[in-house]
């Protein structure tokens, strides 16, 4: 590519190579414009969309900007700007974006779609289940539209929508398997809403299969980890470390197994005025690194806390509160809720010895039959397979046991859904007093506190407390057996 070609010549090619997956390249050529014109929108917007693809979403956020202030009139650039927008967080400014879009083109179905799941984020769940029946009026074939749309709405004996979806996966037209996987578990979920187990399994069973034969997994290594974890941090190696930490207290972290109530727990927390909600945060295996996503889990998490010195802990700890800081928004604490920091609690009390754990349990069926309705994505990769689930559940028990026995108990404490959901007001008191502040009856309407919430379990924390979870497993005894078997296994 050369300056030869003229800025026309370069973007042709620099867009071939961008549809190619050749993202360096196209770079190279996006910027090979700029340099001889600044103001080309197109290259800025291009430019902005491979930031977004690499995961540099604020400069992504930045290009886009800046190609709509030279031309504002790009429906394809306001979505973009859109989708940046809210993977920063800034749903808000998403929406807006989103809404700029279709106005500009307001028949397309993709952007109705993702400005849904931001109204859900946000809270405002008629207007989403309008935007997605918008998505699916244009697009009536768009799995993932009717995979949205069943966390929005309860279905009903007769509901012509399911016949709909039963026809579209019989059919096959135009699905790949990602398509099919989504629509097996808005089946499933529709066939639990209107009590129908065996149907409901014969999806969920066919979508977990195929989510598990996506990707390789060794449920065994995974398990051996979190065997591992307790081993590495005994209570004579914690003891010895031991306030090393940073002394900030502004952290609270909720740790659970998913499907645990850790999204209620932080929004009863979220709606004391001196504490932020800030999300499911990556700001801890950010500033420790992800060396543990490496196969030889284990092998390398024990070599890890083995080498751990108290200057490193210091720093470790500093950096994590630097990092959270800025969103605590000046409040007095600042929620980090990333159910899978369970792994790392005893390393937490080491950096962060000020810092409050709050451990979310509920009832290992419940929890495990609600992972196994749900079409996750990321790292949760044991929750395919009703065997592998079960025994990870296991270890995970089993290491929490290690925690409770070894942790602080001024930093560390357990709550129970089913408490919760039960008798509300004394576990929201227990929670704020253990966050050190004084109790604010905004805890108790927890559901009308306006915050974005990007989780699976968003539609439900926007909902006064409800009961119908608890022994929710019940009627799905006989399609659970592979579960409970591995449920009732000794943990390793």
């Amino acid at each position: 590519m050369s300056d030869e070609q003229g800025p026309a010549g370069t973007l042709a090619t620099a867009l071939r190579l961008h549809r190619a997956g050749r993202l360096d390249e196209a770079e190279r050529g996006y910027r090979l414009i700029l340099r001889a014109e600044p103001e080309h929108a197109q290259a800025l917007h291009l430019l902005g969309m491979i930031a977004a693809q690499r995961g540099r979403n604020e400069e992504a956020g930045d290009l886009i900007a800046r190609s709509l202030a030279i031309e504002p009139d790009v429906a394809e650039a306001h979505y973009n700007l859109g989708v940046a927008l809210q993977a920063l967080r800034r749903t808000e400014e998403a929406v807006d974006a989103y809404r700029r879009a279709l106005r500009l083109k307001p028949n397309v179905a993709g952007t109705h779609l993702e400005l849904s799941t931001a109204l859900q984020e946000l809270g405002f769940p008629d207007e989403a289940l309008a935007a997605v029946e918008r998505a699916l009026a244009l697009d009536p074939a768009s799995a993932s539209a009717w995979h949205v749309r069943g966390d929005l709405k309860t279905y009903a004996k007769g509901d012509p929508d399911i016949e709909r979806m039963e026809t579209l996966l019989a059919s096959g037209r135009g699905l790949g398997p990602d398509d099919r996987i989504l629509l097996g578990f808005a089946l499933g979920k529709a066939w639990m809403d209107v009590g129908e187990p065996e149907r409901a399994f014969a999806h969920l069973d066919a979508a977990n299969r195929q989510k598990r034969a996506g990707f390789a997994y060794d449920a065994e290594a995974d398990i051996a980890w979190l065997a591992a974890i307790a081993e590495g941090l005994p209570a004579g190696r914690l003891s010895e470390l031991a306030g090393a930490g940073d002394p900030s207290d502004l952290p609270v972290f909720v740790v659970g197994m998913p499907r645990s109530g850790t999204t209620l727990v932080e929004q009863i927390l979220a709606s004391h005025p001196q504490i932020q909600g800030a999300g499911e945060l990556l700001a801890l295996e950010d500033v420790i690194g992800r060396d543990w996503e490496r196969d030889d889990l284990a092998e390398t998490y024990l070599r890890r806390v083995a080498g751990l010195t108290k200057p490193e802990l210091a720093a470790l700890g500093r950096a994590y509160v630097e990092r959270v800081s800025p969103l605590a928004a000046g409040r007095a604490r600042v929620v980090d809720k990333a159910p899978g920091n369970f792994r790392l609690a005893g390393l937490i009390s080491l950096m962060l010895p000020n810092a409050r754990i709050v451990h979310c349990r509920r009832d290992p069926v419940d929890t495990c039959l609600s992972c196994y309705t749900r079409n996750f994505s990321g790292r949760v990769r044991y929750a395919f397979d009703q065997g592998e689930l079960g025994r990870y559940y296991r270890a995970y028990e089993a290491l929490m046991a290690h925690w409770r026995a070894v942790l602080p108990p001024e930093r560390f404490i357990e709550v129970d859904y089913e408490a919760v959901v039960g008798d509300l007001e004394p576990e929201a008191r227990r929670l704020i007093a253990f966050c050190g502040l004084d109790w604010d009856p905004a805890c108790l309407d927890f559901h009308a506190t306006r915050r974005a919430v990007r989780t699976i379990s968003v539609n439900q924390v926007r909902r006064p407390l409800y009961s119908s979870s608890v022994a929710r497993w019940k009627p799905y005894e006989r399609q659970l057996g592979p579960l409970l078997e591995a449920l009732r296994a000794t943990p390793p």
